[in-house]
């Protein structure tokens, strides 16, 4: 009977331990995975970057004021953002294809860490 008992309970830790492994192994692909996309969301230091970032906006031929950006995509017009840049723009492509013919031209400038501007449209050219 100790026998049959003592499977199970070997089982069980063989259960636990391929568990951590393939936790440790996804942990491992997504470390690696986020060294070559902008997206973070599962690896261990998500927010290792510093945004500095400034939206603008011209919609019908007017420029939005700060506020007006913050209201339409419920971010700052200009802050920091601690995550990847991706993450402001996909907001910011997520609300302008949310809208139907939408007349709009957007510009996303940014800094990450002090590095060189660099700049984001929309419509693409």
């Amino acid at each position: 009977m100790s026998r049959g008992r003592g499977f199970a309970v070997g089982l069980a830790e063989g259960v636990r331990l391929g568990a951590a492994l393939l936790l440790l192994l996804f942990q491992g692909v997504m470390m690696v995975r986020a060294r070559f996309d902008d997206a973070r969301y599962f690896s261990w230091a998500p927010h290792d970057a510093q945004n500095e970032y400034v939206i603008k906006v011209r919609s019908h031929g007017r420029s939005l004021s700060d506020e007006e950006i913050g209201a339409r995509y419920r971010i700052p017009a200009r802050g920091v953002d601690p995550r990847a840049i991706a993450h402001v723009i996909r907001l910011v492509e997520q609300y302008e294809r949310s809208q139907p013919a939408a007349a709009s031209e957007v510009m996303v400038r940014w800094r990450t860490n002090g590095g060189p501007l660099r700049s984001w449209r929309l419509p693409q050219p």
